[in-house]
C-alpha cells in the first residue's frame, strides 16, 4: 500500500513541476528562457556550492530580445568625460523625479578603478537619444565554501522617464543584449549578480532576500554621542584596518561580495564611504561600513546614507554597546562629512538612513528575536524587500543573516 502512495506522490510532484514549467514559460517568456535558478528546478535546492549553468559563452541570441542595432557596448576606458552616460544617469536613475542622484562624476568613475575585471557600459538609443543604460562591474564573491570568484554586478540600470510604454520590453532588451555583447567582447566565462527591490522576479529563485528599511536619522545634539570606556571608536582608513575588515568578513559570513582593496581605499579617500571601528587595546571588536547614496530630495536638499554592513565580536561587545557604537559612528560621520578636498562633496545634510537587514545589521535595527524593528513610531519612512539574484549561476539560497554585501 505504501508503495502506491509513494508512486502517487512522485507522480503528483512531476505533474506540479511540469505544470509550473509550462505556466512560467507561457506567462513569463523572458525569464523562462534565461540561465537562472527557476522555481521548478527543485533539485538545485540541494546544491550548496555555486555552479555555472552555461560553462561556455554559448548564449544563442534570441532575436526578440537581442537588439545590437539599437544597443551598443563599451568598456569604461573607452568612455570619455564628454560622453553623456553620466548626464543620463543623473536625470533618470531615480524613479521619483523629486529625488535627484548627484554623485560627482569623478567619484562615480573611482568606483570602478582597480577592479578585478574590466567594466562595461551599454546604452540603448533611438533616433533622438538614449532610451536606457546599464553598467556591469566586477565584484569579488564568495558563497559558502567556494573560492573567491569575480562576478559581474549589474547596476546603474536606468530608462528614460519620458518613456511610458514598453518599459519592461526595453529593460529586457537592454539586459539580454548587454550580456550577449559582453560575452562576445570577453573571453572569460561570465556570471552576474544583481538586485531588485519590491516584487521579485516571477518564477526565479533569489540567492538571498532581506528587508530593506529607510528610517529618519536621530536629531543632532550639542554633545556628540560617545562610547563608554574601554571602547575606542576610530575612523579606519589604514591598510591594516582594511585587511582586518576583509579577514573578519571572510571568517564570519557564508556569503560575501566585496570590491578589491584598491577600490575600497579609493572610496574611503574620496569621502563616499566611511569605515569606523570599535577597538579595545588595538583589537577590533566591531566595525560599521556606511556610504553616501548621493540621492538628494530636491525640495528639502536633504539626503540619505546607507549602512552597508556591520560586524561585532559577540564575545567582546554586547548588542547594547554595539548599537551605541553605531549611533556614535553616524553622529561623527554627519559632523565630519564634507571635510574633503572635493567641493562637490561638502555641505551635506543627512536626514535618512537606509539599512539592508543582512548580517549584523539586524542587531542594529531589530529586537532581540529579530521579529520587529526597534525604531520609534513615525521614524520608519519605508520598508520593502530586496532580492539578490544570480545569472548563469545557481546554488541553494543563503539566509540574510549570513550575508555581507558591499557592491
Amino acid at each position: 500500500m505504501w508503495e502506491k502512495a509513494i508512486l502517487l506522490i512522485l507522480a503528483l510532484l512531476i505533474i506540479v513541476v511540469f505544470a509550473s514549467m509550462l505556466a512560467i514559460y507561457i506567462v513569463y517568456p523572458f525569464w523562462s528562457r534565461q540561465p537562472v535558478f527557476h522555481s521548478y528546478d527543485t533539485w538545485r535546492y540541494f546544491v550548496t556550492e555555486p555552479t555555472m549553468i552555461q560553462k561556455k559563452p554559448t548564449l544563442k541570441p534570441i532575436p526578440k530580445w537581442y537588439q545590437p542595432a539599437h544597443i551598443s557596448l563599451n568598456s569604461l576606458p573607452d568612455i570619455d568625460d564628454t560622453t553623456p552616460y553620466y548626464d543620463f544617469l543623473q536625470c533618470h536613475i531615480q524613479p521619483d523625479e523629486r529625488l535627484l542622484w548627484g554623485m560627482p562624476q569623478e567619484v562615480w568613475r573611482d568606483l570602478f578603478i582597480g577592479s578585478t575585471l574590466p567594466t562595461y557600459i551599454s546604452k540603448k538609443r533611438d533616433n533622438i537619444g538614449f532610451e536606457g543604460m546599464m553598467v556591469a562591474y566586477s565584484v569579488d564573491v564568495r558563497i559558502r565554501n567556494s573560492e573567491k570568484m569575480a562576478l559581474y554586478c549589474l547596476d546603474y540600470f536606468a530608462i528614460d522617464h519620458n518613456i511610458t510604454q514598453n518599459r519592461e520590453k526595453i529593460g529586457q532588451e537592454l539586459l539580454y543584449t548587454h550580456i550577449v555583447l559582453q560575452e562576445k567582447a570577453s573571453s572569460t566565462v561570465q556570471s552576474f549578480l544583481f538586485s531588485k527591490r519590491g516584487a521579485g522576479i516571477p518564477g526565479v529563485v533569489p540567492l538571498m532576500q532581506c528587508k530593506y528599511v529607510e528610517v529618519l536619522s536621530p536629531a543632532f545634539t550639542k554633545t556628540p554621542v560617545q562610547l563608554k570606556k574601554p571602547y575606542l571608536l576610530q575612523t579606519a582608513n589604514q591598510t591594516k584596518d582594511i585587511d582586518a575588515i576583509y579577514e573578519r568578513v571572510e571568517a564570519s559570513f557564508s556569503m560575501s561580495a566585496m570590491p578589491t582593496k584598491t577600490q575600497f581605499e579609493n572610496r574611503l579617500k574620496n569621502g563616499s564611504t566611511y569605515l569606523a571601528t570599535v577597538q579595545v587595546n588595538g583589537y577590533i571588536t566591531a566595525f560599521y561600513l556606511c556610504r553616501r547614496t548621493f540621492v538628494v530630495d530636491s525640495e528639502t536638499g536633504l539626503q540619505a546614507v546607507e549602512l552597508i554592513g556591520s560586524w561585532r565580536d559577540v564575545k567582546q561587545i554586547n548588542r547594547k554597546d554595539f548599537l551605541v557604537g553605531w549611533l556614535t559612528t553616524l553622529d561623527r560621520w554627519r559632523r565630519e562629512l564634507g571635510a574633503t578636498e572635493l567641493l562637490s562633496m561638502k555641505n551635506v545634510n543627512i536626514d535618512r538612513v537606509m539599512i539592508p537587514l543582512t548580517g549584523f545589521n539586524r542587531d542594529l535595527a531589530m529586537n532581540e528575536s529579530h521579529t520587529e524593528l526597534i525604531f520609534e513610531p513615525g521614524r520608519v519612512v519605508s520598508e520593502t524587500t530586496q532580492m539578490w539574484y544570480l545569472y548563469n549561476m545557481y546554488c541553494k539560497p543563503v539566509a540574510s543573516n549570513e550575508c555581507f554585501l558591499f557592491v
